[in-house]
């Protein structure tokens, strides 16, 4: 099961929720995209601006955008995980050595533009 952060190392590269929650639903059409918003979830708020829930009808992963636009959570099934992971390297640009992921390996590893969900899962070895 995976449980990971994906952040912005260092430079001017941010993740646009929208954009990224749009480039989901047109993969998994059946996600479920919910805004933080609204005075019950206002202390919530301050750290996350978006839930999406992805299913693929037998995976289940959830992605939290930070409000910083620097960061995003991501728990769920490890295939579905690095399904995203690859989706996210074709929809956000990448400058290089920018995007990192921990607690996908045992180190840190970066993320490259136009990754497969065979190179992420070859990130682990």
């Amino acid at each position: 099961m995976a449980d990971l952060l994906i952040a912005v190392a260092e430079g001017q590269a941010r993740f646009d929720p929208d954009e990224v929650a749009a480039a989901i639903v047109r993969r998994w059409p059946s996600s479920d995209v919910v805004a933080v918003d609204g005075p019950e979830l206002a202390d919530l708020a301050q750290l996350m601006s978006t839930q999406v829930t992805i299913s693929d009808g037998q995976q289940v992963a959830t992605v939290e955008f930070h409000t910083s636009a620097k960061a995003i959570d991501v728990e769920g099934d490890d295939g579905l995980a690095a399904e995203f992971l690859a989706l996210l390297t074709r929809t956000v640009p990448i400058p290089d050595d920018t995007i990192v992921v921990m607690n996908w390996a045992d180190d840190i590893v970066t993320l490259r533009p136009s990754m497969t969900a065979d190179d992420i899962r070859a990130l682990r070895a």
